[in-house]
């Protein structure tokens, strides 16, 4: 695909501490990669029971990723910011230097550092000074993060946006609602908004197709919830596995499949509760890789996504859970304060706060018992779906890139930058 932009950066270096498969870091590479960016990709494991990754040289598009394992070991809920400590330490500092110049990112160059994680804002902010000293700092703000638990009156994550918050030039988030707040946190950066579309590329429309078309009475229908489990954030695991456990009694043609990782006893005991009682109709299938995570969903007919009605976490967002339900025509069952909420109501069930769990279970078996519902609510999903693409929206990474770079040459400022002394030897990765 020939570029289209005026100021090309001579590379993007994305750093993100996310899970491997993390489908909104697979497609911004995906995507820079087929508008010809110079791409490098260094990813930060916190906890290696997250991945069998070693340190060292991979790739997912083409790009040069880098892995590097931050070796965390407490998991303890209250201990747990004890890790982030190692963000800060020199030697990690000195590590991810090592892996630039490995790498051979152009250290002279005009570049993005582009970051998806708040805690890696402070080691961005090192790298930029003391060596990429041309590039531009550009933050993917996945989250509301200013109304998740504080600690000593301000919240974890918060604090690293606040570290860095005057080096960062520009910030991406996922949702239009979510500028005029970032704006205030992120004073002279650029604001763009990139929602979390799927990316065309990525689902097997005739499949999709073939599944709506032959959608009938006598289908089994697949129910699927694939992300986080972990009762201690937004998601309410309890409703869903209600859901699940009402669903397979009341319909007997019902499948109901969940994923994701998964470290809480009482959400696994409840699953083999519910597995014992249902056999073969209930299934957890454990962490999921992203295009498997598709190919799954593609095959569903009934998707959830479902926020606690008491949370923090309850604010206007752009899950890309639901994005991939309506490009899949899966019909979404969902409790949040989401964009499109008008277009999700033509497509799907959406409840407010308030909602009784008795209240949604009854209409959701009412729907499963309707084909005809069913039928209409998968087309009219698919048929959103394929109007909210990532592709059309990612170009608003390139036009930030351009304004960025703008910015530079018309200052005029020509930086200069002193290697550091430390040195790499790539033997010390492997």
């Amino acid at each position: 695909m020939s570029g289209i932009i005026l100021a090309n950066p001579s590379y993007v270096l994305i750093l993100d501490a996310h899970p491997i498969e993390d489908g909104r870091i697979q497609k911004h590479i995906r995507f820079l990669q087929e508008y010809e960016y110079t791409v490098y990709h260094i990813h930060f494991i916190p906890y290696i029971a997250d991945s069998n990754a070693e340190d060292g040289e991979y790739s997912l598009f083409g790009e040069k990723s880098w892995h590097v394992n931050l070796h965390w070991k407490i998991q303890r809920k209250v201990l747990r910011l004890i890790n982030y400590l190692s963000l800060f330490s020199p030697l990690l500092t000195r590590k991810t230097i090592d892996v630039i110049r490995i790498l051979d990112i152009p250290l002279d160059k005009c570049g993005i550092i582009h970051v998806h994680d708040p805690i890696l804002l402070p080691l961005a902010k090192k790298i930029q000074i003391e060596w990429l000293t041309q590039a531009k700092i550009v933050y993917d703000r996945h989250e509301v993060y200013e109304d998740m638990k504080r600690f000593a009156g301000i919240g974890g994550y918060r604090l690293f946006e606040r570290i860095a918050r005057n080096s960062v030039s520009g910030v991406v988030v996922v949702s239009d609602r979510h500028k005029d707040a970032v704006s205030g946190l992120f004073p002279g950066a650029l604001v763009s908004t990139v929602p979390n579309f799927p990316m065309t590329a990525f689902i097997n429309g005739k499949n999709v197709i073939n599944k709506v078309d032959s959608f009938s009475r006598t289908n089994p229908i697949i129910c699927i919830y694939i992300g986080s489990l972990r009762r201690d954030l937004d998601r309410d695991i309890d409703l869903l596995l209600t859901l699940a456990d009402a669903i397979l009694m009341e319909i007997p043609s019902a499948c109901f499949f969940i994923g994701g990782p998964c470290d809480d006893e009482i959400v696994m005991e409840k699953m083999d509760k519910i597995q014992k009682k249902f056999q073969n109709r209930f299934s957890y299938i454990g962490e999921v890789p992203y295009d498997q995570l598709i190919r799954k969903t593609e095959n569903a007919h009934i998707g959830f996504y479902l926020v606690k009605p008491d949370s923090s976490y309850l604010v206007p967002c752009s899950p890309n859970k639901i994005y991939e339900y309506l490009s899949c025509g899966v019909i979404p069952v969902i409790r949040a304060d989401c964009d499109y909420k008008d277009k999700l109501q033509t497509c799907g069930l959406v409840y407010n706060q308030d909602a009784s769990h008795k209240f949604i279970v009854d209409q959701l078996i009412a729907l499963m018992k309707d084909p005809t519902q069913m039928s209409l609510f998968m087309r009219q999903s698919m048929a959103i779906g394929s109007q909210l693409t990532y592709e059309s929206e990612a170009l608003n990474y390139c036009k930030l890139y351009e304004n960025l770079l703008i910015s530079i040459k018309k200052s005029g400022k020509k930086e200069q930058y002193t290697p550091s002394t430390a040195t790499s030897n790539k033997n010390d990765f492997e």
